[in-house]
């Protein structure tokens, strides 16, 4: 399992990995053109940083006015069922009248967690991104691209499991669109994880295409048989998000790819 800390697009790994045991401390000197932490220079996140504070009010309302009441996940989640019969399940109190008009419910379901915890994995995986995503494509095609992945993972989930009456909630198909045209944008960029091997905690740098490949792999041998998870969603976002990248035709920014002869190294592994 990982967690990743941040995405530099800014640095690239080399070709050439280092020797096992060794551990890069250093990337070498940055151009003048990067920030501090490697980032191709860029306009403010406005975006990334608009979807996360929307989705943390509606977290708020939900825990705050409703006091974890179920009843907007039901009413303003996307239920496949509904979406693929067009058709809204009224069935008392566990299936409200839908809070949209269907399949609009697409839409409020991207706002909308099940738990704290839903939230704020979804959040720092958009911020860890999303803002690198937001750089290359701009604020306001971004957030096109962000809803447009989002509608067609929540689709993709509908076509996979049409009978579902269990609601889909959260972000993820979005962000998981985020991880593809990363991917795309970046796939040599340096990605620092938080790595957990049983009870070992260590800090890894990789390059976006083998973490963004582990999580991808990872969502595919992923069992969700309770269907709390969105598992197709997870995929269908990814895949989508990748080639609307293309079809938007993102251009990342350049990105220096330091040779490790020129880096310090140590032999130990626990990080620093």
């Amino acid at each position: 399992m990982f967690i990743p800390l941040r995405a530099v697009p800014g640095v690239g790994l080399p070709s050439s990995l280092p020797a096992a045991g060794h551990r890069s401390v250093a990337l070498g000197r940055e151009p003048d053109s990067k920030r501090a932490d490697g980032n191709p220079r860029s306009n403010p996140p406005l975006g990334t940083v608009g979807l996360i504070l929307a989705s943390s009010l509606v977290l708020l309302y939900q825990e705050l006015v409703l006091s974890g009441d179920p009843w907007l996940l039901y009413a303003g989640g996307a239920i496949p069922f509904e979406l693929a019969n067009q058709k809204d399940l009224v069935d008392g109190n566990l299936h409200p009248p839908a809070l949209l008009p269907l399949p609009f419910t697409i839409f409020s379901a991207m706002f909308l967690h099940g738990a704290t915890t839903h939230l704020l994995g979804n959040a720092w995986f958009l911020w860890v991104f999303g803002k690198s995503v937001e750089g290359a494509l701009g604020t306001g095609r971004f957030l096109f691209f962000y809803f447009l992945t989002g509608v067609l993972a929540e689709i993709f989930q509908v076509a996979m499991n049409p009978g579902s009456r269990i609601p889909i909630v959260g972000a993820s198909g979005a962000i998981a669109g985020v991880l593809g045209a990363f991917l795309v944008l970046y796939p040599r960029a340096r990605v620092d994880l938080l790595l957990f091997v049983s009870v070992v905690v260590d800090v890894v740098a990789v390059p976006s295409y083998i973490a963004l490949g582990a999580w991808f792999l990872w969502q595919l041998l992923s069992d969700s048989a309770d269907g709390s998870i969105a598992i197709w969603a997870h995929v269908g976002g990814f895949l989508m998000g990748a080639a609307s990248c293309k079809l938007l035709a993102c251009k990342a920014l350049p990105i220096e790819r330091p040779s490790w002869n020129a880096t310090a190294t140590e032999s130990s592994s626990s990080p620093r």
